[in-house]
């Protein structure tokens, strides 16, 4: 757990004893639903992040955006940095190689790479260029009282929504159909997916997500005359489990740590736009056809329609 609890629980590290570390690992590795339960208050929670000092460790004082806040109920200080995306690189990149050394040193071997990919969403932030922050996205502003009595003034929703909120994936992409070329009964057409996310998608945790555009082409009876899928992922061609050693046994519930070789972040959809040509053949005297596209983002066997788009093409 040395490495995964840096981020998914780190006040564990910081506040309790060793013995009930215990516990809670025997608790992870189990399979008690209702235990595992009760461990939700020890993840992520509000500590985590305003205690967080820019080197990354968990202290004991208060830090904020607001430089002199009125009716916080214990002291703060002005940290402007929380409020850039590198305040969210300490769990959202690359582990640190520091990370891993406690788990080496246990037997555990990483294979070729000797590299843990958890969570990927700063990297892909930064290789797409955008100049948007993390925050801007996930903590949606809003006017409301900071504490009960107080002035109004601009506050930020917590509740971090992403790929696996409806609402972000809907405004996540755009697509916009056009004919290219339409020669010897053979129709090009060009499907565009521009990303509005600031983001390669699909990308973040392990259990990497696929984003599938799915075109149907229909004649003017309505007979679909041509279908293709194409998958958009941002994945390796091998995900597999890291080995342990012979005494240590596979944690059923989690993917805990896995080796990532070749990480391919290409083939993801990249900030702007996105082109896919297709090509298909029309019956003779068809006087025209309509292209349907549709973009489902599926992850952990769950899916959800982010985009569909219909454009009618006149074959005349």
């Amino acid at each position: 757990m040395a490495a995964c609890d840096t981020c998914h629980a780190p006040t564990m590290q910081k506040y309790v004893s060793d013995k009930v570390y215990e516990k809670v690992a025997d608790i992870i590795g189990g399979d008690d639903d209702e235990k595992f339960n009760t461990l939700k208050p020890i993840g992520v929670g509000c500590i985590v992040c305003h205690s967080m000092h820019p080197t990354g460790e968990l202290g004991d004082k208060f830090y904020g955006t607001i430089k002199s806040p009125k009716g916080a109920p214990h002291g703060t200080i002005h940290m402007p940095d929380m409020s850039k995306g590198e305040f969210c690189q300490k769990c959202h990149q690359t582990l640190d190689t520091k990370v891993l050394e406690p788990i080496k040193a246990k037997g555990m071997r990483f294979g070729k790479t000797e590299t843990i990919w958890c969570t990927t969403s700063y990297d892909d932030w930064k290789i797409s260029g955008s100049k948007t922050t993390c925050q801007e996205c996930h903590m949606e502003p809003y006017e409301g009282e900071a504490a009960i009595g107080g002035p109004k003034r601009t506050l930020h929703r917590h509740h971090f929504p992403g790929s696996q909120n409806k609402e972000m994936l809907e405004k996540a992409t755009d697509i916009t159909i056009s004919t290219m070329d339409m020669k010897n009964g053979t129709v090009v057409a060009n499907v565009e997916i521009f990303n509005k996310a600031h983001k390669i998608i699909p990308s973040g945790c392990l259990i990497l997500a696929d984003i599938i555009l799915k075109i149907n082409v229909r004649d003017d009876s309505d007979k679909v005359i041509y279908s293709r899928e194409k998958s958009i992922y941002a994945g390796s061609p091998g995900i597999m489990p890291a080995f342990a050693a012979e005494k240590w046994k596979e944690v059923p519930r989690t993917a805990a740590i896995w080796l990532l070789d070749d990480y391919d972040r290409t083939t993801a959809l990249q900030v702007g736009k996105n082109l896919v040509t297709v090509q298909f053949k029309v019956p003779s005297n068809t006087k025209g056809v309509t292209v349907d596209a549709e973009l489902v983002h599926k992850q952990k066997g769950k899916t959800t329609v982010m985009k569909k788009q219909s454009a009618s093409i006149s074959l005349k």
